[in-house]
C-alpha cells in the first residue's frame, strides 16, 4: 500500500479514468505511458481486466477499450443506493424548482465528496461529478457539515487540513472560519460567495440521516443566485426538511 491506497486497486481505476479523459482506443504502450506506470505491470493489469471482461481487444495494433460490463455493474449498484434513491426525487424537485444545480454530498476524512449532482438546465452553470472531492472549509455543504461536529473534532479536522485560499475571497483564517460557521447556524443555511470558484455562489445546510451528516447544496452563477438568494435559501431549507422527515417515516 502507498499513501494509505492498494495499487493495484489505485491503478485500475486510473486505467478507468485514462479511457474517460482520452475517449478513444489506447495500446498497452500508450496506456503505461500515460499513466507513468512500468510496462510489464501495466500489461499485467490490462490482461487480468480482458480476463474478467471489462475491457477489449480492438483491431491489430492491439488497442484496448472498456467493455459495458463496468457501465452495467454501475447501474446496479446505483439503483440499489441505499442513500440517493430515497432523496433524488427531493434533489430532482429542488433542482427544477429554482433551475440551478444540485449537489448532494458526503464528509469522507477531512474532505467533502460529492454523492449526486443534479445540473442546471441553463447553458452557464455549476457542474462537477459524483466522487469529485471539494475541501470543507471552501464548500458550502462543507461548511454546513463542519458546523454540526463536535467542536474538538471540528478543530481536529481542521488541524490536519490546512485551509488553502481557492480564491481571493476563500476562508483561510481558523477564527474567520468559526465566526463564518457561526453566523451559518444562526441563519440556519451557510453561503459559499465565490469562496471555492470565482463567480459561483452557492447555499447550503446539513441533514442527517442513519445518523450521519449529509451536505445539500443549491449552487450557481452568482450573477443569477444573488437577486435570489432569499429564495434559493428558503427552497434549500424546506428540501432538507423534506429529507429528514423522509428518513423519520422510513425509519
Amino acid at each position: 500500500m502507498t499513501d494509505g491506497l492498494v495499487k493495484s486497486a489505485a491503478r485500475a481505476l486510473d486505467v478507468f479514468e485514462l479511457f474517460a479523459r482520452t475517449r478513444h482506443p489506447q495500446s498497452l504502450k500508450e496506456i503505461a505511458e500515460r499513466l507513468g506506470t512500468p510496462k510489464s505491470s501495466t500489461s499485467m493489469l490490462l490482461q487480468t481486466l480482458v480476463a474478467r471482461g471489462y475491457v477489449y481487444s480492438i483491431g491489430q495494433r492491439g488497442a484496448l477499450y472498456p467493455t459495458r460490463r463496468l457501465l452495467e455493474i454501475a447501474r446496479v449498484i446505483a439503483a440499489s443506493d441505499p442513500v440517493i434513491e430515497r432523496v433524488r426525487p427531493i434533489l430532482e424537485r429542488l433542482r427544477d424548482a429554482m433551475e440551478e444545480t444540485v449537489a448532494f454530498s458526503t464528509r469522507e476524512g477531512d474532505r467533502l465528496v460529492y454523492l449526486d449532482i443534479l445540473e442546471s438546465p441553463h447553458p452557464i452553470r455549476f457542474s462537477a461529478q459524483p466522487g469529485e472531492f471539494r475541501p470543507l472549509h471552501a464548500n458550502t455543504a462543507g461548511k454546513a457539515i463542519l458546523a454540526e461536529l463536535p467542536p474538538e473534532t471540528r478543530r481536529r479536522i481542521l488541524a490536519g487540513s490546512p485551509l488553502v485560499a481557492l480564491t481571493d475571497t476563500t476562508i483561510v483564517d481558523d477564527a474567520a472560519l468559526e465566526a463564518d460557521l457561526a453566523r451559518g447556524r444562526q441563519r440556519g443555511w451557510f453561503l459559499n460567495d465565490g469562496e471555492s470558484v470565482t463567480d459561483v455562489m452557492a447555499v447550503g445546510r446539513a441533514v442527517r440521516i442513519r445518523e450521519e451528516w449529509f451536505g445539500l447544496a443549491l449552487v450557481g452563477p452568482i450573477h443569477r443566485m444573488r437577486p435570489r438568494l432569499e429564495a434559493c435559501a428558503a427552497a434549500l431549507m424546506q428540501a432538507g426538511r423534506e429529507i429528514e422527515e423522509l428518513d423519520t417515516m422510513v425509519a
